[in-house]
C-alpha cells in the first residue's frame, strides 16, 4: 500500500510539472504578448487621431481591426469628451468634460477616451482556475488623450 501511494503521488507531481506547468507559461506569455501589443495599438491609434484632429471611418475600421487582431475577444468603445465651462451662481468658472454624440470631428482641448473590456475567458485564465483555483479579473484598458 506504502509503495501505491508514493508511485501515484509522482505520477500526479510528473504530470503537474511536464504538462501543466509549461501549458501555464507559454499561455500565460502569449496572454502578456497580446495585451502588450494591444496597448501599442490603443496608443498609437490616440496618437494619430490627436494629431490628425479628426476620427475617420477608415481609422475605427483599421483600429477594431487591429486590436481584435490579437486573438482577444475585446468590447471597443471610442469616445469623444467635449470641454465645457460653466458660469456658477458665485461667480466662479466650472469646467467639465462631457461625452459627445459626433466623434469624428475633434477641437483643440477635447479628449479621445478608448475603453478595452474582454468578452471571454482565456486558456491561460482557465487553466488558473483548474489547477491552482485563482480567479483572475477580465483584462480591462483604459486610455485617453487630448486633442492638441
Amino acid at each position: 500500500m506504502h509503495g501505491f501511494l508514493s508511485r501515484t503521488a509522482g505520477l500526479v507531481l510528473v504530470f503537474l510539472l511536464l504538462v501543466v506547468a509549461p501549458l501555464l507559461d507559454t499561455y500565460g506569455v502569449q496572454e502578456m504578448e497580446n495585451r502588450m501589443e494591444t496597448l501599442n495599438d490603443v496608443s498609437e491609434f490616440l496618437d494619430k487621431v490627436t494629431d490628425k484632429g479628426e476620427i475617420t471611418e477608415d481609422d475605427l475600421n483599421a483600429f477594431y481591426l487591429a486590436v481584435e487582431s490579437h486573438g482577444m475577444m475585446l468590447d471597443v468603445r471610442v469616445e469623444r469628451l467635449v470641454k465645457t465651462a460653466t458660469l456658477l451662481d458665485d461667480g466662479t468658472v466650472s469646467t467639465a468634460y462631457i461625452m459627445a454624440d459626433d466623434r469624428h470631428s475633434l477641437n483643440v482641448g477635447d479628449i479621445v477616451k478608448v475603453e478595452l473590456r474582454e468578452m471571454s475567458t482565456t486558456p491561460y485564465k482557465k487553466l488558473l482556475n483548474m489547477f491552482l483555483r485563482l480567479e483572475t479579473r477580465t483584462y480591462g484598458l483604459d486610455m485617453a488623450k487630448m486633442v492638441r
